[in-house]
Formats: structure tokens, C-alpha cells, sequence
């Protein structure tokens, strides 16, 4: 009834209220606003505050409209439900098609997710400051407990004459630990100072109202206990001390061990000084080097020669990881002579010291020669690896690594005119491993592109070849009309069907179910295809005899670990008369409609053709029984593998026998087309967009009601 249209009515809601008309009640307020041309409007109610910009934003004041002043665009609809989101999402779809099918949807969101997108950045922060405390716990202890065990060494001898003067164990461990509560102390007494005076200035200038002591406590408590325990670690050590040994053991002052350390740095920092003029355009090298090559295995090379050159390096080798326990020399600079394939196991000497060391490993000649000796002595496994890397002069390995795993291994020889390598080669080393790495990795992904892409054109002819064996249409009957339809859950599947004409009268009816899918299945269901035409074409063979003499070849073919579920009918257009054999698969039901005119969709009988034997292939002789039946005008023969009653729909809800025998019931009286249309169109319409796990195949016979007697 809000009809004035000079006054517009409206609703907000408290945050609004509280800005607006802080000491006063809001309902019947008049104001106008500053766009919509000015309308004047007058407040009708008051709603509670509504966070639409997330609950980790300050709520802003929202005002309600009618929808005649401001359309709304977009459109957000709320739906309250209690499906899942997957089965709900599709549902609203079709919904919302029904009544325009141009309508665009998008931006399908649950509420959970919603709120946990609103909160993303405060968990965020909340992580990295939890990281962060965890840091500081971490390395408040290690200082504790370096310091503690730097007093504790320093202070050995007299430790020693106190515990020979009478002390004992406990009153060590006490003194020590009490020392490192003593500067635990001292340090939270200034950090509490500090952190006072820091909540201050926070709660003052970034308006900060509430304070809880209970963190504060806590990291107090935690500290005092990791004080506790790092000083209890070096303490209980020095408790084991024997007198006389720790009297005997004299050390040097801090300040001398400073001095030396700070000694031992300037030398090998003058030893090491990197060589000037170390070309920074090595990548560029490498793209060039690249270019000229005229393989994978050249451009390897070349690049590995440009390397090497940059190093002064005396040899040059690189390995890529082959197998899961072997690295080969796929590029040698220079070019190796020896005939023999140069190969480093993956449990060897140098892979167990790469696998944990990231940078490029110096490996001097006595140390081979040592780790040579040792090996001889107790590895005897490991020499011809150890002579091996002796014999092409190792100074110097860099992995290669991915995200997981190490692809390959860079050697060098000795530097030409130096004893070692320099730190700066080194540095340039990691660096080029890197783009090894990367170069090998690359290669590997385009050969799994060009291996897939194989693959997938070998699958596509398959999909082609059984289509072929299959046949084109069902044939055309005297008195009776037959169907057929499949559907293969993968590119080729392993269902089986088939027509053949036998004798001037007679249709052999054949159905089989091959265990498994895809590829594998689809070879076995070549087999049983030439095996069935061939047997079926012997004179006077019998249905039990055709059994298992396929059940013989398919299992001399595959053997026991392939099987097949088989129906195998003749069916005599003449007398109508159906013989079958049913070798392990799902009874085919014969639908017999009996005289009814009140409703001709419940007149109906089942039988199930279950008489035959086991399946084929799985036993190297089984015997098998025939069965015959009589068929009458309007009858029907359905014959299906099981991917017709285990279809699943989106609900994981299987298909059904008694499903698809009331559906059998209500498509009896329709000529044999429409039957096969409508039962594959029920199947497809109730998979929907579930996937589908098996092959789904099924044959209709119908016997025509005008058929004479």
C-alpha cells in the first residue's frame, strides 16, 4: 500500500540509526537523499545491523528500498536448503531456466564459504603472528640454552673443584639452572617495561579498547619454562662431570676464541676472493649455444662446454637420472673416449652425499683415495663407483633438483692453474644447475606431451575398430522386430553384442560383460567377437558346445585372471522358439503380457533366463546347459549387462532391477523403436552429469502382437 509517491518509504537498520538520529528514535524520521533526485522519504522501521562487507569489517549503515526507486542489478537471491551444494547448485539452474533460459547465473556461493572468504585475511595475520611467537619462543630457548652451555664450558674447571670440595650433582644442576632463571628474569623484567609501554601507545593511538592480560601471562609462563629446560639440558651434562677430568680440562677465554674465529674469517675470505671479470652474460652463452646445436643431446653439449669454459674446469660431465636407481652421462666435455656407458648408482657414495647437501660439493683427491681405502675394507659394493670417479679426476658435483626429486648431476675435473674453486664459481654454479634442472625437466614434460598425444590418436583408432565390430543396425525380422543400444563409459569400452544369421530361419542373439574397462577389455571383447563367429559357424554345434569351447579359447588366450559374462540365444522366426545359454550373466527378462484391457501396463510376467553355467575364461573347462522357451505375440526379451541396473545418478543412488522392470512394464505396448529410445533416454536422463563407472548395453526383442499362430 506504499503508494505516495512524493514520499518514499523506507527501512534501515541499526548502524544507520545510531549515525543518523544518535538520541532519538528513528521510526517516522523525514529526510531526503542526496541522490536519487532528492526524494524525500520518512523511516518505517528499524532492522538489526546486517555485516555485508564481512565479519571482520566495521558494519556499515545499510538502508532499504523499494524497488520501484532503485532497481537492483545484479540480482542475489538467498536459498535456504537442506541438500548438499553440489545436488542444490544444478537444481537452481534448472530452476531458474524454467522461467528464462537467457538469465545468466554465476557467483553460486554457500553461506560457510562466504564467511570464511569474509575472515581469509584475519587467519592470514593471525597465522604469521602465531609463526611469528613460535619463532621467538624458538629462538629465546636456543639463546638460553647457547648461553648456558657457553657458561657452562667456560666454567668446566671450576665446576670440577666444586664437586671435588664436596658438592654434589644436584647442587651443580641447581646452580646452573638457577642462573639461567636468574637472566630469564632480567630479561622479562625489561621486556615487560617495554611491552607496557607499548600497549599503551597502541591502545591510545590506534584506538584500541580492549585488553586482555591472558597472553601477556601466558608467553610469560612459556618463557620461564623454556628458560627452565634449556638450562636443565647443559646443567644435568655437567652434573656427570668427573672431578678430576673436569679440573684437568683447561680452555681458552671468549676472548680468544673470538680473536681466532675472527683470524680463521679474514683468511678464508682473502683466500677466497672471487676473480674478476666472471662473465654475467652466461645464460645468453647458453641460448646461443642452444641455437647451434642441432638436437636435445647437442645443445646439452654445448652448453656444458660453455660451462665448463667459464669454470676453466678440466673436464665437464652431465648425468640424468634414467631409472630409479641409475644416473647416466648423457653429455662429456670433452668427448669421452671409453666405450663403456659412464653410470653413478642412486644408493652410491656420491648420491648419499648430494641428496641432503644443496650446493655445488668440492671433493678433494685424498678424499676419494680415503673413501677408496674405507670402501675396500668395508663397502666393497661401492669401489667401482669410487675407481670411477677417481678415474675421470672429481673435484667438484652439483645436483640437480625439481620440487621432488634430484634429475641429475653436474662433475667437474680439477681447476686448470688452481688448487681449488673458487667461492664465486661455486655461486656461479648453483645458479647454471638451476637452469640444467630446468632444461632436463623440460625435456622429460615433452616427451610425456608427445607419449600422451600418442596415445590418445592409438585410442581414437581403437574407438574406430570396435565401433566396426559392432553392428551397424539391427537386422530386420519376419513376425518380430529386435533393438540395441550401448554406451561405453571410457573412449572404447568392454561390452559386447551381436547378430548372426544362422541358417535360413534362425538369429543367433549374443551379450557379454568382459571384466574390467578401457584398452584391456576392449581386446578381450575382440577375442570373444572372432572366436563367437568363428564356432557359430561350425554345422550342428550346440549352444552348451559353443559355450565352452569359447570358454576354452578365451581362456587359453588370457588365461584366468580375464573373464567374460556371456548370453548366447537362437531365436526361430518360424516357430518362434528361443534357445539360449546364460554363461554367468545377469538373466535377461522375458516379459509376458497376459490378457488384461483395464490396464494393459500392469499385465504383465517376468521370467529370468538364468539356466547355462559359469562365465568364460576363468576355468580352462567348464559344462554349460541349454534352455528353450516358447515366445507369444506381444512378449518382450530385454537382455542388459549390469551397467544398466548400477547406473548411478548424482546421488550415488543405483538404477535398479525393479526400477527398470517398471520400466519395462510402462513401454510394453510401444513398437520396438521407441522402447530402446525411451529405456536409453530414462538411463541417460538419471545419470545426468554423474559419471558413468561402466559400460551400459542392452538388446530388446519384441514379438509382434499380429503375429499369427
Amino acid at each position: 500500500h506504499d503508494t505516495d509517491e512524493r514520499i518514499a518509504a523506507i527501512v534501515i537498520d541499526e548502524e544507520a540509526a545510531k549515525r543518523y538520529w544518535p538520541d532519538q528514535n528513528a521510526v517516522g524520521q523525514f529526510g531526503r537523499f542526496s541522490g536519487l533526485q532528492g526524494t524525500r522519504f520518512q523511516v518505517l522501521g528499524v532492522v538489526g545491523t546486517v555485516r555485508n562487507e564481512g565479519l571482520g569489517e566495521t558494519p556499515m549503515p545499510e538502508v532499504y528500498l523499494l524497488k520501484n526507486l532503485l532497481p537492483p542489478n545484479p540480482m542475489h537471491f538467498a536459498v535456504r536448503s537442506s541438500l548438499p551444494a553440489a545436488t542444490l547448485a544444478p537444481a537452481i539452474r534448472r530452476a531458474v531456466a524454467q522461467v528464462d533460459p537467457s538469465q545468466p547465473i554465476y557467483a553460486i556461493r554457500s553461506l560457510r564459504e562466504i564467511l570464511s572468504n569474509s575472515l581469509f585475511f584475519q587467519r592470514i595475520e593471525s597465522v604469521v603472528v602465531t609463526v611469528f611467537a613460535l619463532a621467538a619462543l624458538l629462538l629465546a630457548a636456543l639463546g638460553i640454552y647457547g648461553l648456558t652451555s657457553y657458561s657452562v664450558r667456560q666454567r668446566t674447571t671450576e665446576l670440577g673443584t666444586r664437586m671435588a670440595l664436596g658438592a654434589t650433582g644436584g647442587d651443580v644442576l641447581r646452580l646452573i639452572v638457577g642462573n639461567g632463571l636468574r637472566l630469564s628474569v632480567y630479561g622479562l623484567v625489561v621486556g615487560a617495561l617495554t611491552v607496557a609501554g607499548a600497549t599503551a601507545l597502541v591502545m591510545r593511538y590506534l584506538n584500541v579498547r580492549q585488553f586482555d592480560a591472558a597472553p601477556y601471562l601466558f608467553s610469560t609462563a612459556a618463557i620461564v619454562f623454556l628458560a627452565a629446560l634449556a638450562s636443565f639440558v647443559p646443567g644435568w651434562r655437567a652434573s656427570l662431570l668427573s672431578p678430576m677430568v673436569a679440573i684437568r680440562n683447561e680452555t681458552d677465554s671468549i676472548w680468544t676464541v673470538a680473536r681466532q674465529t675472527l683470524e680463521r674469517v679474514r683468511e678464508h675470505v682473502a683466500a677466497e676472493k672471487p676473480r674478476a671479470s666472471l662473465d654475467s652474460t652466461l645464460l645468453t652463452g647458453f641460448i646461443e649455444a642452444s641455437r647451434r646445436a642441432g638436437s636435445f643431446g647437442e645443445a646439452l653439449a654445448a652448453s656444458l662446454a660453455h660451462l665448463r669454459t667459464k669454470l676453466s674446469a678440466e673436464s665437464a660431465l652431465l648425468l640424468e637420472k634414467v631409472s630409479a636407481d641409475e644416473y647416466r652421462c648423457v653429455a662429456a666435455i670433452p668427448a669421452r673416449k671409453e666405450p663403456e656407458v659412464f653410470t653413478i648408482p642412486e644408493a652410491g657414495f656420491l648420491l648419499n652425499r648430494l641428496r641432503f647437501y644443496g650446493a655445488p660439493l668440492p671433493i678433494a683427491a685424498d678424499d676419494l683415495e680415503t673413501a677408496l681405502r674405507w670402501a675396500r675394507e668395508q663397502k666393497p659394493q661401492l669401489v667401482p663407483e669410487l675407481e670411477l670417479l677417481q678415474t675421470v679426476g672429481l673435484r667438484l658435483a652439483a645436483p640437480l633438483r625439481t620440487q621432488h626429486e634430484l634429475i641429475g648431476l653436474l662433475l667437474f675435473g680439477a681447476p686448470v692453474g688452481r688448487p681449488n674453486y673458487l667461492a664465486a664459481e661455486k655461486m656461479l654454479l648453483a645458479a647454471c644447475a638451476e637452469q640444467f634442472a630446468l632444461t632436463l625437466e623440460n625435456a622429460r614434460l615433452n616427451e610425456r606431451v608427445l607419449e600422451q598425444e600418442n596415445v590418445r590418436r592409438d585410442l581414437a583408432l581403437a574407438t574406430e575398430v570396435q565401433k566396426r565390430l559392432l553392428p551397424e543396425s539391427p537386422p530386420q525380422l519376419r513376425g518380430s522386430s529386435i533393438g540395441a543400444f550401448t554406451l561405453a563409459a571410457r573412449s572404447v569400452g568392454g561390452d559386447y553384442y551381436d547378430f548372426l544369421q544362422v541358417g535360413e530361419h534362425r538369429l543367433g542373439i549374443a551379450l557379454a560383460d568382459i571384466a574390467g574397462k578401457g584398452i584391456a577389455a576392449a581386446l578381450i571383447m575382440a577375442v570373444v567377437q572372432a572366436s563367437l563367429r568363428i564356432f557359430a559357424a561350425e554345422d550342428n554345434i550346440s549352444l552348451p558346445e559353443l559355450a565352452a569351447k569359447m570358454n576354452r579359447f578365451l581362456y587359453g588366450s588370457t588365461g584366468s585372471a580375464s573373464y567374460a559374462t556371456f548370453f548366447y540365444a537362437q531365436f526361430d522366426q518360424c516357430t518362434r522358439r528361443f534357445h539360449y545359454v546364460n554363461a554367468g550373466h545377469n538373466p535377461p527378462y522375458l516379459v509376458r503380457r497376459l490378457n488384461s484391457d483395464e490396464n494393459p501396463s500392469a499385465a504383465a510376467r517376468f521370467e529370468e533366463l538364468a539356466t547355462g553355467g559359469t562365465v568364460i575364461g576363468m576355468f580352462p573347462s567348464a559344462g554349460y546347459e541349454e534352455a528353450v522357451v516358447d515366445l507369444h505375440p506381444g512378449d518382450i526379451l530385454m537382455a542388459f549387462t549390469d551397467g544398466v541396473t548400477e547406473a548411478l545418478n548424482p546421488a550415488e543412488e543405483e538404477f535398479g532391477e525393479q526400477r527398470l522392470k517398471e520400466l519395462l512394464r510402462r513401454v510394453a505396448h510401444l513398437p520396438i523403436r521407441d522402447i530402446t529410445a525411451t529405456i536409453s533416454k530414462q538411463l541417460r536422463a538419471w545419470i545426468a552429469d554423474a559419471p558413468q563407472h561402466d559400460d551400459i548395453t542392452f538388446i530388446v526383442l519384441k514379438v509382434d502382437e499380429d503375429q499369427p499362430a
